[in-house]
């Protein structure tokens, strides 16, 4: 009887052991296929943000590309139901370097003054800046009083100039500045102009000056 009672615990032992090792198996099992589940979930999630941040690059210049579409052609509805389409943005800042034909009450805010270069070079200056009145200092070729008429209308034009240049609604400028840098430049090169004439109207008055003393003297040499 002992001898049986031993066996059956032998047994009972052995079963649960067995039992045991099952269990553990089975949670270790469990515990892999956990983590291994695990892994896989992140795998995908990883995938399906990269593929979500791929598609939105994608979409990002796409939209900017019809936004920039639209902002270049609208389109407004005129009374006869047609479309008229505005110049855009582009168009307008392309273009601003250009003057513009300044009004009148643009142009009575612009002063003028004497101008060396009206005075000196009295063709040049109207030619270029359309103020035709000065193709009148041509008449200083008219045999007479042409000289005094071409002096006398240089120191006019040379006073009335500018005013003369700005009133003509063909020339366009910017703005006060932009008429200014012309009119400047153009001082300047008419003072160079006076000051080389003055020098040499000098240098020819001396000439003949000496010419006339040396022919003198030599008539009074013959006569002694």
């Amino acid at each position: 009887m002992e001898k049986d009672e031993i066996k059956d615990l032998e047994t009972t032992e052995a079963s649960e052991t067995i039992t045991d090792k099952r269990e553990e198996v089975d949670t270790e099992v469990s515990e892999r296929e956990n983590s291994e589940n695990e892994q896989e979930e992140l795998v995908l999630s990883t995938v399906d943000e990269l593929e979500k941040v791929e598609e939105e690059t994608r979409e990002e210049p796409q939209v900017e590309v019809v936004l920039e579409e639209e902002e270049e052609v609208p389109t407004v509805e005129t009374a006869a139901g047609r479309t008229s389409v505005e110049p855009s943005q582009d168009s307008q800042s392309t273009y601003a370097d250009e003057p513009f034909l300044a009004d009148n009450q643009v142009k009575s805010k612009i002063a003028t003054k004497w101008n060396w270069g009206a005075m000196a070079l009295p063709v040049f200056f109207g030619i270029a800046n359309r103020s035709y009145l000065g193709l009148l200092s041509l008449l200083v070729i008219v045999p007479g009083i042409g000289w005094i008429f071409g002096i006398a209308w240089a120191i006019v034009f040379g006073i009335n100039g500018e005013r003369w240049a700005l009133q003509n609604p063909d020339n366009r400028y910017r703005d006060e500045e932009e008429f200014r840098k012309i009119m400047d430049g153009w001082n300047r090169a008419g003072l160079v102009a006076f000051i080389i004439g003055v020098a040499a109207v000098i240098f020819m008055l001396l000439f003949f000056i000496m010419l006339g003393a040396a022919i003198f003297s030599s008539i009074d040499q013959f006569q002694y």
